[in-house]
């Protein structure tokens, strides 16, 4: 995958951020970005597991990519939520 073509993932994740916003649910981001990839003709894998290799034995320990594009970018989703402001008195 080309430099070129690897922008074409950081607009479309910036994208869809931008209509969904911080707040949204991340199964559901994961969802539209992967849609959205799809449609400009990426090939997105999602929920991908990874195993930790140490001292050459395989441990299979839950973790998982979130989104691999084209075998060649690692995309994680983070997703928080909607900050509250307080008000300080002294």
């Amino acid at each position: 995958m080309h430099f070129n073509e690897i922008s074409g993932v950081v607009v479309s994740a910036m994208k869809i951020h931008s209509e969904l916003g911080p707040g949204c649910w991340r199964a559901c981001t994961l969802l539209v970005l992967s849609t959205n990839l799809k449609s400009v003709a990426f090939e997105p894998q999602t929920q991908l597991p990874l195993p930790v290799i140490c001292d050459g034995e395989r441990m299979d320990l839950g973790f998982r990519i979130d989104l691999l594009v084209e075998n060649t970018v690692v995309v994680e989703i983070k997703a928080s939520m909607p900050l509250i402001r307080f008000t300080w008195r002294r």
